[in-house]
């Protein structure tokens, strides 16, 4: 293998593969996994961090010959390499950087994108993922440049596509998963993308499910579209991501409203809607993206996998399993279940295992795949590390450790008399009392907020919405920064007065008063609405301003309400 040419494709054979259909005529949907899988697997399990480790090998290797040099491919195995090691001087991260930073220039100088190929949005949108993954702060003005062409972009159907337009094409899910994953990596790395944008995008996947559940290559389907697990899971992952993009899945709530209405908590006028003008598109319908839409897309796609059990046999095999693994890590947060190691990981880790080279990668000899050894192999090392998982926030929980593999003495605390290490904390409860106990300071929001899920049991949801509120007064600014971020995921009107006191002249933590400003935004679905600066101090009149402004809000749908100070 070492002296054998090893001949790869990515892009440019996606529109043939996927316009051929006499492949799938007896293909049925996702992996046959057997109810049980004796070995459970991690990212951290030894096995996995060898495959992991092979593969990054494969890449680097100076005998890994290509056929095709667009940037977009050093660009993606950079992007594996900078998410697998970490390593910022990584061969394939140097190699990656100098065309990333040509091709987010091009494209600050034409918007249009004129001058590159028809699959310029894959470039592009990894492009972004790769300046968000190494150094978001740095490479700013490269990642708004490429959100800036992104969103000049942008069709009227709300979706993306190839640049020389397929005839009576509205879109490309293909094509449209890869930007909502870049939309998603921007909004990550706190670069602010237009929300309308995001929103726009995610009706258009939604209109495009077909009824069965399903998605085509194209929309609307052409004669030779037939569905595919390929496009139904790249639909399915790209409608999550967008949901979560606005805030649908991690925002008001925290993604868990289980069997409860959406529409029925929220007052109509508050209810975040998309306007967009039919005129020229008679397939376009506006459509309220709410949590419970999005789970319903997700159940008649989770039906459709069902009911259609998916065969391998070299049909981009490695494609589907990257979309697999943010939409099962994206379902999670849906359905408010998380698991360490889950039979659907497993299951294809031994697929994986089975097909790795002894060469480290994955797509050559026997297991050739139409989209080439090199994107093979980044698909799978992705796959492998739960990429999307580790994006979104480790799912540890909370044990009693002993004393033992602590990091920061200052970072442990007691729960129920139980020694834990605050930062694998995903219990909400646990997160609540360690908030209530702590009298030194020491507990890291960033290490309990952003994972933590309100319960779906409404008396239950409210008990814990009340303890945040009460910690909104707490001596300690990092409790208050988590309080005032889950009373936005509440969903829950009768707690905005307590984010607008948070506002008042008694707060001096700036950070406190944004995210307090960040979760009115969310309840009033204000998402475009800053009062406060949004960079450096905030002053006494700036507090003021904001809220009073708040109140008035407030007023118009609580009319009744009194403040304290009026």
């Amino acid at each position: 293998m070492a002296d054998k040419k090893v001949t790869c494709d990515w892009f440019y054979r996606i529109r043939f593969f996927l316009r051929s259909t006499a492949y799938f005529a007896c293909v049925r949907f996702v992996f046959a996994l057997s109810p049980v899988v004796a070995q459970e697997y991690t990212p951290e399990h030894d096995t996995v961090k060898k495959m992991i480790a092979d593969g990054i090998n494969f890449l680097s290797s100076d005998k890994l010959e290509r056929t095709r040099n667009g940037p977009g491919y050093d660009i993606l195995m950079g992007y594996t390499a900078m998410k697998a090691t970490e390593d910022h001087d990584h061969k394939l991260v140097k190699l990656a950087l100098p065309g990333a930073l040509k091709l987010a220039e091009e494209l600050r100088k034409d918007k249009k994108g004129s001058s590159h190929s028809a699959e310029i949005n894959y470039d592009a949108s990894v492009a972004a993922m790769f300046f968000a993954a190494i150094d978001p702060d740095k490479y700013r003005t490269e990642i708004e440049s490429i959100r800036d062409y992104l969103i000049a972009n942008q069709r009227k159907s709300g979706s993306y596509g190839y640049s020389n337009e397929l005839a009576g094409s509205l879109g490309d899910i293909s094509q449209s998963q890869y930007v909502a994953l870049a939309f998603w990596s921007i909004k990550q790395a706190n670069i602010e993308v237009d929300p309308a944008v995001i929103e726009k995008l995610t009706v258009w996947i939604a209109s495009a499910q077909q009824p069965n559940g399903n998605w085509v290559y194209q929309t609307p389907p052409r004669a030779e579209d037939i569905p595919t697990h390929q496009m139904s899971a790249a639909g399915l992952s790209a409608i999550l991501v967008c949901a979560d993009a606005i805030g649908v899945l991690r925002g008001a709530g925290g993604g868990l409203m289980e069997e409860e209405d959406e529409d029925e908590e929220i007052p109509r006028a508050f209810r975040r809607v998309v306007k967009e003008d039919k005129k020229g598109n008679a397939n376009f319908v506006p459509k309220i993206v709410t949590r419970a839409g999005v789970k319903k897309k997700a159940e008649n796609a989770k039906s459709w996998f069902d009911k259609n059990k998916y065969k391998r046999g070299g049909d981009w095999f490695y494609y589907l399993i990257y979309s697999q693994e943010r939409y099962e890590s994206f379902l999670e947060i849906l359905s408010g279940k998380r698991s360490k190691s889950p039979d659907w990981y497993n299951s294809v880790v031994k697929v994986l295992l089975k097909n790795q080279a002894a060469s480290g990668g994955w797509g050559v000899e026997g297991d050739s795949d139409p989209g080439g050894c090199e994107t093979a192999t980044c698909f799978s090392i992705l796959f492998l590390l739960r990429n999307t998982q580790k994006s979104i926030g480790d799912i540890k929980t909370a044990d009693s450790v002993g004393g033992y593999g602590l990091g920061n003495v200052a970072e442990v605390g007691f729960i129920d008399g139980k020694l834990v290490d605050k930062s694998q904390v995903s219990s909400i409860e646990d997160a609540i009392k360690l908030l209530e106990d702590s009298k030194d300071g020491s507990t890291e929001d960033k290490l309990l907020a952003d994972r933590m899920a309100l319960d779906t049991d409404p008396k239950k949801k409210r008990e814990q919405l009340n303890r945040f509120a009460r910690l909104l007064r707490s001596p300690d600014a990092r409790a208050r920064r988590v309080a005032a971020k889950l009373l936005g995921r509440g969903d829950d009107l009768d707690f905005a007065p307590d984010l607008i006191f948070a506002l008042s002249e008694g707060e001096q933590d700036g950070q406190v008063l944004r995210i307090a400003e960040n979760s009115l935004r969310i309840l009033s679905r204000q998402l475009t609405t800053y009062i406060l600066p949004r960079e450096g101090l905030v002053t006494p009149s700036d507090r003021v301003k904001s809220e009073r402004h708040w109140q008035n809000w407030y007023l118009t749908i609580r009319p009744d309400y009194i403040f304290i100070d009026q």
